[in-house]
């Protein structure tokens, strides 16, 4: 996680790689899936739990270019924003919103990346 999470921060612009990547840290465990492209170039996830060859269950999201995508990633108990500096972050709902507090994670950039990231980091546990 640590590589993707520098990716992350050093990309300047989301990529279906990337999102492949988020994707495969995010879900391999919990879910089986992974990102991976079909014989015509299109990003599927693909899940290892079926067995055989696998076969597509859905197309990708966008992780690293929509918000909407990203969001997705934010796990559940947790919520997301801007600080004042407009760095993005995310943080445990039980946490007072005005107090910087234990696992926030804030990272600059472009929004969609930097959410990617806090929101990776706060699956992780804060590693």
């Amino acid at each position: 996680m640590d590589d993707l999470v520098k990716a992350l921060e050093q990309a300047t612009e989301g990529s279906r790689e990337l999102d492949a990547d988020v994707c495969k840290v995010a879900f391999w465990q919990s879910h089986g899936y992974y990102g991976e492209t079909d014989e015509h170039g299109e990003w599927f996830l693909y899940s290892h739990r079926t067995g055989g060859n696998p076969t597509p269950k859905e197309r990708l999201p966008h992780y690293t270019t929509s918000l909407d995508a990203a969001l997705t990633l934010v796990p559940e108990g947790w919520r997301w924003g801007r600080d004042e500096t407009g760095a993005m972050f995310v943080q445990e709902k039980t946490w007072p919103i005005d107090l910087p507090g234990p696992r926030m994670f804030a990272v600059d950039g472009p929004p969609t990346l930097a959410l990617c990231t806090c929101a990776l980091r706060a699956r992780q546990g804060g590693e």
